[in-house]
């Protein structure tokens, strides 16, 4: 009988032993990887919602539509400067009087919501094969 209850209190012993281990493992790993996350959750905020290069719409030629404007403004901070020369640029080669949002949002669908509101917006829009080499972006 002292055998038996002297390996039970090893046995419980050992339990609680390795699981103060895994709760210090568990505690630790967390500390360590808690900072990094808020900041590059934080980090990914920013970039989502500050340009750094924003479209000048007054001096694109051709213009833009205010809905197109709507449209390009509703994307992330971090695609506006690219994808409005990108635009900017598909227009002028195709001679076009103006950028239309059905022109923008019908390069890309942000979701299905977007998809099926271009389709009723105006089923006119036809992707045309791009001839805009990076790094044209119109900066004046």
């Amino acid at each position: 009988m002292g055998m038996a209850q002297r390996d039970v209190a090893r046995s419980s012993h050992s339990l609680k032993l390795r699981i103060a281990c895994l709760a210090i493992m568990l505690l630790g790993s967390i500390a360590v990887c808690l900072p990094w996350s808020v900041h590059a959750s934080l980090a990914v905020k920013r970039f989502n919602a500050t340009a750094s290069d924003l479209p000048l719409y007054d001096r694109a030629q051709p213009p833009w539509t205010v809905d197109a404007r709507t449209f390009m403004d509703s994307l992330p901070a971090f695609a506006r400067g690219g994808k409005f020369g990108y635009f900017t640029q598909l227009a002028r080669q195709a001679g076009d009087p103006q950028v239309t949002r059905i022109e923008c949002a019908g390069c890309f669908c942000l979701n299905s919501a977007t998809c099926r509101t271009n389709a009723r917006a105006g089923a006119d829009f036809k992707p045309r094969p791009a001839q805009f080499r990076a790094g044209e972006i119109i900066r004046k």
